[in-house]
């Protein structure tokens, strides 16, 4: 069984696969992190060996993201700690042997890596035997490099093909390729473009050949909005996707509570987030529920600090398997909906950069689907806000409103509409730009601070809370080794 199956076994029993964020630079430690995600908790009711349905993660380095195997490869043959798994350097052999231990049907592993063109990367990866990856020619190109966005597009075609020529084998090999394009930034991006770029990856994906894909969205800053959001991808995939695919959540991306009690209740809000139900059928059809995400990606309460330990990334998994089906015992009201049409806003966007493709050709495949990203980014149609990539348009911008949704206060010349209900703000300065970035995080922190039960994890940072060592809330006990993830 492959990635593919486990998540689509996942869903039909209705569980919420959970995923951490992990990287270490020596095989035998990613094989230990790799080896306490797979026994992270026990569930009689799962349907995978009656452990919780988890998901392993090699996250990159830094030099690998950059293609430069030769100082990864220095750096272990000295001793040295990277702040990821150095892929490349390792090789296919050694990576696909300290995963034949672990890997199996209960248990797919993901490549994470960060890296704008990823042809070595895909390379070990297949022949490690890997079963999933992500990224995309414009979620891992403008947000992370320098990288002309041609040279992404074309190398993350390559990549697609790459994928599609290994399913097409002799009893082949489907690996999963999840769009990062519902990440953009991590903050600040209203998502109906965070979702038209997610879905508009897809299809690049599709028409390339890779026979399995992802959209991903990351939690932002109104429930109803996201709900809104997740609605509107998971129905605009049902109408432009073919292939294999499902949804995959990221608790919020931005600036992270300090508080464990803050942390723990945004993580709670994410899992509430990807098990809401939204219908997904057009107006006038009958109703189609589905719940919002497939599969969610979390963080820990040492997020604003540190880097977790194995065990604060244990902790943060089975929390949020907990929370799921404790939704399923004792379900919570879904929040009033939103008061924007965030499909047709979406679907806007993405028919404006198809029109430059021409016209689509057998199973909803763009054949020009890469000169048409080129193009849209060129012209305007889009237009991340507040990316400062030399092939953004760097005219959108967005703001936070009083009930906490993300509004558009310029589109630039992409396909929407700006329709806030309320007066926008005259003016974007930079406190009032420094506050929508800590609006998640005093949101959820305020009340423990103001109530003076605020607690911190171990390693703190005092100089975020403006505050003195000693003056620090007392921290959590965690002795494990605090390890790259």
């Amino acid at each position: 069984m492959n990635f593919v199956k486990f998540i689509q076994n996942a869903r039909k029993a209705d569980f919420l696969v959970v995923q951490p964020r992990m990287g270490f630079t020596h095989l035998r430690a990613m094989q230990q992190g790799l080896a306490a995600v797979k026994a992270a908790g026990h569930d009689p009711e799962s349907p995978f060996g009656g452990r919780i349905p988890t998901i392993g993660t090699i996250t990159l380095d830094s030099y690998t993201r950059v293609r430069d195997d030769a100082s990864a490869r220095r750096a272990l043959d000295e001793g040295r700690t990277l702040n990821g798994f150095p892929i490349c350097a390792h090789g296919a052999d050694a990576t696909g042997a300290m995963l034949y231990a672990i890997q199996d049907e209960t248990f797919p592993i993901q490549v994470r890596h960060g890296c704008p063109t990823p042809e070595d990367i895909f390379k070990v990866l297949i022949q490690a035997g890997i079963d999933a990856t992500e990224g995309g020619p414009a979620s891992y190109c403008l947000p992370y490099s320098r990288t002309p966005l041609k040279t992404a597009i074309a190398s993350w075609r390559a990549c697609s093909e790459m994928l599609g020529e290994e399913a097409a084998r002799d009893g082949g090999h489907v690996i999963h390729l999840e769009s990062f394009g519902g990440c953009m930034l991590g903050q600040l991006c209203p998502p109906e473009l965070l979702v038209a770029i997610s879905v508009l990856e897809c299809i690049f994906f599709q028409t390339y050949g890779v026979k399995s894909v992802s959209m991903s969205y990351a939690q932002g800053t109104s429930m109803a909005q996201d709900i809104a959001a997740l609605a509107a991808m998971r129905r605009l995939a049902h109408e432009y996707l073919t292939v294999d695919w499902h949804v995959v959540l990221y608790t919020y991306m931005g600036v992270f509570p300090l508080t464990v009690q803050g942390a723990t209740d945004l993580l709670s809000e994410s899992v509430f987030l990807a098990r809401a139900k939204v219908n997904v059928a057009a107006p006038g059809q009958e109703e189609k529920l589905e719940r919002c995400a497939d599969r969610i990606i979390v963080k820990t309460p040492a997020e604003a600090h540190r880097i977790p330990t194995i065990a604060e990334n244990m902790a943060s998994l089975t929390h949020a398997h907990n929370y799921s089906r404790e939704l399923m015992r004792n379900p919570r009201a879904l929040p009033t909906p939103f008061d924007d049409d965030l499909y047709t806003q979406a679907k806007r966007v993405i028919e404006s950069v198809l029109a430059e493709a021409g016209a689509a050709e057998g199973h909803g495949n763009y054949p020009h689907l890469d000169l048409a990203f080129d193009k849209a980014f060129k012209k305007g149609l889009l237009d991340v806000p507040f990316c400062l990539h030399i092939d953004n348009a760097k005219k959108s911008r967005a703001y936070i409103d009083k009930g906490g949704a993300l509004r558009w206060l310029n589109v630039g010349n992409m396909a929407l509409e700006i329709r806030n209900p309320g007066a926008h703000p005259d003016q974007l300065g930079p406190e009032e730009f420094r506050a929508m970035l800590a609006q998640v995080q005093a949101h959820y922190d305020d009340k423990y601070f103001k109530n003076n039960t605020a607690r911190m994890v171990d390693g703190a940072n005092p100089a975020l809370l403006g505050i003195s060592t000693s003056e620090a809330p007392q921290g959590e006990n965690q002795n494990d080794e605090v390890v790259p993830a």
